[in-house]
């Protein structure tokens, strides 16, 4: 903007002689002529003259405020393409009576994130969009510029999904509401002969499972106990990291699965114990017996045994079968949990539907006899070829 004040220069008026004035009567007639007027009234308070000095005071100053007020125009001065944080900005201060105060960048960023984060967990808390639209818009942060928001539909942002080849699917709890307990996510690549897959279960959410498949050598997926777990007497129970969550396309024929259970028991408890191999959609006791193994009687002494659990899968997958394999052998030789220093059993199992929309996991469960205390000190499994 340009200055709007023309500087003006003073100058004091400068006289022949003294000061001498005459007085005239209205038509002009002379009274007296060259004649000293002076005030006759005492000066209680002397002014301030006004001479050339001051008012040209008041002229340098009003020059100097129209420069500076041309200089504010912002329209006309050298644009600054990048903002660095140490940049500096003018404004009205509304704490401190609106007086002038200057804001560094970085501070002015800091605050609008900081109220950025608030409006947006108000409005996630006053609402929540219940039948989302491909036409509905989400405000992403452009990679190519840090500072510029930009907005893509959900139709764009599923297009980019579908690019990457990532599938997202759920199973509904009984009572149709996603379960944080039975989440799956599964990605392939293009050529679709690779798939990895993180499947989330248990209460406390935990990733049981994380896998990579390939067409030749399959997926090898593994889980295992992190604690101690006491049995109750003569009730079944899901035994902790025995599950293993089987990837969207199901089984394979081929695979196999083995379990080993470390375990103790102490002096109670004589009676013969049911070993199952568990294989459904809850991964749950409710979940069908694939294959199970009844150990013979033990004796009334404290022991220490190892269980090996081994499943093959035969096919065909529609309707097929699964072998499996059960042994155990224990510290004492002919006392403790069974009577003999190692056991060996095997079975095949009836002709069951062993495709992923029967069986999305497998585990294995016991059942104690009467009064018997056993703890499994930990458990593991692997599965090949998934």
């Amino acid at each position: 903007m340009a200055k709007i004040y023309s500087k003006f220069t003073w100058l004091n008026e400068i006289l022949a002689g003294l000061e001498r004035f005459n007085i005239k009567q209205n038509d002009g007639t002379p009274i007296y002529s060259n004649v000293e007027i002076s005030l006759n009234t005492s000066v209680t308070q002397a002014g301030t003259s006004v001479d050339a000095t001051r008012m040209n005071h008041l002229e340098d100053g009003l020059d100097a405020l129209d420069t500076k007020v041309a200089g504010m125009e912002v329209h006309s001065t050298t644009e600054k393409t990048s903002i660095a944080n140490d940049d500096e900005f003018s404004g009205a201060d509304s704490a401190a009576s609106y007086a002038q105060k200057r804001w560094k960048w970085s501070t002015i960023i800091s605050a609008i994130l900081s109220s950025a984060v608030s409006w947006y967990q108000q409005a996630i808390a006053a609402s929540v969009l219940s039948s989302p639209d491909t036409a509905d818009k989400i405000t992403v942060l452009d990679v190519s510029d840090q500072t510029a928001n930009k907005t893509i539909t959900l139709g764009k942002l599923a297009d980019v999904l579908e690019g990457l080849l990532i599938k997202v699917t759920q199973k509904d709890a009984a009572d149709g509401v996603p379960a944080l307990s039975s989440r799956r996510i599964s990605i392939w690549d293009s050529t679709g002969t690779y798939q990895s897959f993180i499947r989330v279960l248990g209460t406390a959410g935990r990733i049981f499972t994380l896998a990579n498949r390939n067409a030749e050598l399959g997926n090898w997926l593994n889980n295992c106990s992190v604690e101690d777990q006491v049995l109750t007497a003569a009730t079944k129970t899901y035994i902790e990291g025995s599950l293993i969550a089987i990837p969207d396309d199901g089984l394979r024929i081929g695979t196999v699965i083995t379990w080993r259970l470390v375990m103790t028991k102490t002096a109670a408890g004589v009676a013969t114990t049911l070993y199952e191999v568990l294989a459904g959609l809850a991964g749950t006791v409710s979940d069908g017996a694939l294959l199970s193994f009844t150990k013979g009687a033990g004796t009334a002494a404290v022991d220490t045994a190892e269980a090996t659990i081994e499943l093959v899968i035969r096919g065909p997958l529609t309707s097929g079968y699964a072998q499996g394999m059960f042994k155990l052998n224990h510290q004492l030789a002919t006392t403790g949990f069974y009577t003999l220093n190692s056991a060996v059993q095997q079975g095949l199992s009836s002709a069951v539907d062993l495709q992923a929309s029967a069986i999305a996991f497998i585990g294995i469960a016991m059942t104690t006899g009467a009064s018997e205390a056993v703890t499994i000190k930990s458990c593991t499994v692997e599965a090949r070829n998934l």
